[in-house]
């Protein structure tokens, strides 16, 4: 039990949190968000692929009933998170959390969701901090925990409408009967880091499926494979069964910030005094868009 569970009184759902690190030298950050769980009963497991050796010692001093589970390093982080379900009791909880380590874009590179740029370790940071940016976010998400009508939470940025990929098409919707499930509504968490109620993910343990069903070479997206079905059929999981998905994070600041921007490229535009990029000495006055200069050009 988290040492910082004092005073909870059991008011809200029981936790299973399930990390898998394939990156171990990520794991001092994520036992810097792990220990913002508080005020409820929590255990973690730990998965790591087989042949790679972890330090578990920080791991227990933060949750003494952690739990360490080797697994093949297939299926990205989807197997070892099906594995680890399928090596404890899930039944004993109410929710489970499921994390990963997760490697930097390449320098230089970036891309774009819902208005937002993401580098480096922009896209890991969004997804955990939906959770654990601090202790104030995650009493916020135990409040959805405590909703009837909520089964799943995740990052709202990195929500987006599945349609790009082949697993997006007839590999998905193919799983999807197999499962017994149906839903018109085609978002997925980009990244797959969300929490999930447990009783929703019956129908994938039902299921049975084993390592030898996911690739033991990780693949592009050109093809598709289970492991990317599997991406989007966690955040299927809640809407084709009745329940709804809350999306975390300060949505009222960011669309604050984004109407601040654009005021003050609309202020810009009525009116600024500035230097020419290209004549530095010059100065120039917009107003409505056109530019008067002051000073002679050198």
């Amino acid at each position: 039990m988290n040492a910082k569970m004092k005073n909870s009184s059991h008011t809200f759902p029981r936790i299973l949190v399930i990390l898998h690190v394939f990156y171990s030298d990520q794991i001092p950050w994520f036992l810097e968000k792990l220990s913002h769980i508080h005020l409820c009963d929590w255990d973690l497991v730990v998965t790591y692929p087989k042949g790679k050796e972890i330090d578990k010692t920080a791991f227990r001093e933060l949750n003494g009933s952690v739990r360490f589970i080797p697994v093949e390093n297939v299926g990205y982080d989807v197997w070892p998170f099906i594995y680890a379900l399928q090596q404890v009791q899930p039944a004993h909880y109410d929710w489970v959390l499921k994390l990963h380590t997760k490697g930097p874009t390449e320098k230089g590179d970036y891309f774009r969701f819902n208005g937002r740029t993401f580098r480096e370790y922009d896209w890991r940071d969004e997804l955990v901090n939906a959770f654990l940016l601090d202790d104030a976010r995650w009493e916020r998400i135990l409040k959805q925990f405590s909703r009837k009508d909520i089964g799943m939470v995740c990052a709202w940025r990195l929500m987006i409408f599945s349609d790009l990929w082949p697993e997006d098409g007839p590999l998905l919707e193919q799983e999807l009967q197999r499962l017994g499930l149906h839903t018109n509504k085609r978002r997925f968490c980009a990244g797959t880091i969300l929490a999930l109620r447990v009783p929703l993910i019956e129908p994938v343990l039902k299921r049975n499926l084993h390592e030898e069903d996911f690739p033991a070479k990780n693949e592009s997206h050109s093809g598709g494979t289970l492991a990317h079905v599997y991406e989007r059929v966690f955040s299927l999981l809640a809407p084709a069964q009745g329940f709804r998905v809350y999306l975390s994070g300060n949505r009222i600041a960011y669309h604050k910030r984004r109407l601040k921007e654009a005021f003050e490229h609309l202020s810009k535009w009525i009116f600024d005094i500035n230097r020419d990029s290209k004549y530095e000495e010059r100065k120039y006055l917009r107003i409505m868009g056109f530019r008067f200069y002051v000073g002679r050009k050198n």
